[in-house]
């Protein structure tokens, strides 16, 4: 084998291995970017969900109606369609669940009122998690 042959194979070596580091650096960083701006518009839409609800629980508060039932049924109605209205992707919504587990609100009316405390990832956001991917 002459000498060049021997430096082309070495060389080429050489920009495979680069190549693929390159490729592999790109793949990593682009996932993140992508994970973080999907994190950040999913933020965003939660947000806009407990925008709703405080709405709903200032309403409540201000005119003294927090403890009639009807009132507060109504609020969770409202907070109800006030999530509905907000996107998440072509399949998802977004629901709330009390502290003990039963489901307030839920596109699904008939859910509303179930009780989750067998699911473990409310056991998890009881627990102190305060989120979960």
């Amino acid at each position: 084998m002459n000498i060049y042959a021997k430096f082309l194979m070495s060389t080429l070596a050489l920009v495979l291995v680069f190549t693929l580091a390159t490729v592999a650096t790109t793949h990593y960083f682009s996932r993140m970017a992508l994970t973080h701006l999907a994190d950040t518009w999913l933020e965003t839409r939660l947000v806009e969900a407990m925008r709703v609800a405080r709405e709903q629980v200032a309403v409540l508060h201000n005119y003294g109606l927090a403890e009639i039932p009807a009132s507060i049924t109504k609020a969770k109605l409202d907070a109800g369609s006030g999530m509905a209205n907000i996107e998440v992707g072509r399949e998802g919504y977004i629901f709330a669940v009390t502290a003990d587990g039963k489901i307030a609100v839920h596109p699904d009316p008939g859910l509303i009122g179930h009780d989750m405390p067998s699911q473990p990832w409310l056991r998890e956001l009881q627990n102190g998690q305060g989120r979960l991917v």
